[in-house]
């Protein structure tokens, strides 16, 4: 299955309005309207900041919070 949503929102780290437009695929065959979530990575165009947005399948926002990477990358020693 293969949805369109349009999604608004305010970055997490300027407060900038940003709209983005996905093409979501592989949504379990589920009908959208039974609101799964998912989430996607935003770079804000105004700021360095990378918003992770967690959305219902039904275009609903739920949450806007900073892509926080799964692993810190190792500083190279000063030895």
């Amino acid at each position: 299955m293969e949805i369109d949503l349009s999604l608004t929102f305010a970055c997490c780290g300027c407060q900038l309005a940003i709209t983005a437009d996905l093409k979501c695929r592989g949504v379990g065959g589920a009908d959208p309207a039974a609101g799964g979530l998912a989430s996607v990575n935003i770079p804000c165009p105004g700021c360095p900041a990378v918003n992770q947005v967690v959305f219902e399948t039904t275009g609903r926002v739920r949450d806007v919070r900073p892509f926080a990477p799964a692993q810190a990358i190792p500083e190279p020693s000063v030895n």
